[in-house]
């Protein structure tokens, strides 16, 4: 039935969503999700060098072995068997919704009668995979490093028949910035672009790495000096981006080999046509 038919149009949000939950109780649990995997992560990224791709159709038939493959890693790690996944597109983007358990935790509480007592419980963990159609790239955000190497091989043993898929090679570099202002050029849906932040590592005994952050680095190098991005290895770094789409710049950073934090659901095929554009993002060169 339609909305009508379900809920009048005087309830508050929360009867509402109680209304919708008792006619379609899928549909609350799957946007609920959704917006779990919506916040602004950091993803680790990983290119397949072959020409093969993956489509929804096949994703949502291997959800069960993929399951199944990685509920004794959990359960070995204290984390019980627990392994569910929810698989959808977006645009070019498979999206993977993971949920697992955290290993087994108490806090102090009150009970009933107003008692010390204890709740034990197992928390819940939402991890997110996502792979690109257009360039084979895997995207995992976890927690830990063993978990992204967990996504990365079981993705591609069940999905490509080989662990060795995804292979752990540079998909960021930051060798653009030597070229100070030309490397920040903007693109279409791209107002301007400034160097907010960025980490020199010397190749030295000390392992001395120099921190510096300016509200434009750019013209901070052409008025002091400093820093000096032709020296050492470019670790890290932030812009601040202002996109025509609207409100203040926003964070866009990097951190090779695998690292970009930045709102890819809300500016992400331009954020990414404009680090492939400057050179920063090396798709199709493996």
């Amino acid at each position: 039935p339609g909305a009508h038919g379900i809920v009048g149009q005087d309830l508050s949000p929360g009867e509402f969503a109680i209304a919708v939950h008792h006619a379609h109780p899928r549909v609350l649990t799957v946007c609920h999700d959704k917006t779990l995997y919506r916040k602004v992560k950091n993803f680790e990224e990983y290119q397949t060098p072959g020409e093969r791709r993956l489509t929804l159709k096949t994703a949502k038939a291997k959800v069960p072995a993929m399951e199944k493959e990685m509920a004794p890693w959990f359960e070995a790690k204290n984390r019980s068997r627990a392994c569910e996944i929810y698989v959808y597109e977006e645009k070019h983007d498979l999206k993977f919704q993971i949920t697992h358990g955290r290993p087994y935790r108490t806090d102090p509480s009150f009970d009933k009668k107003l008692e010390r007592s204890r709740v034990a419980y197992r928390p819940q963990k939402h991890d997110t995979v996502v792979y690109d159609t257009r360039y084979g790239v895997l995207k995992v955000s976890a927690q830990t490093a063993a978990e992204k190497d967990l996504y990365r091989k079981t993705f591609g043993k069940i999905l490509f028949a080989d662990p060795a898929h995804f292979p752990d090679g540079e998909l960021y570099t930051l060798q653009p910035l030597r070229a100070g202002k030309a490397a920040l050029a903007p693109v279409t849906g791209i107002d301007s672009v400034r160097l907010t932040e960025v980490w020199v590592t010397l190749d030295d005994d000390q392992s001395f790495t120099q921190v510096s952050r300016a509200y434009s680095l750019i013209e901070a190098v052409a008025k002091h000096g400093q820093p000096n991005l032709q020296q050492g290895k470019l670790v890290r770094a932030a812009m601040m981006v202002k996109y025509r789409s609207g409100g203040r710049p926003r964070k866009l950073e990097l951190r090779p080999p695998h690292v970009a934090i930045f709102d890819r659901d809300r500016d992400g095929d331009v954020a990414e046509t404009f680090l492939k554009t400057n050179g920063f993002l090396k798709v199709g060169e493996q």
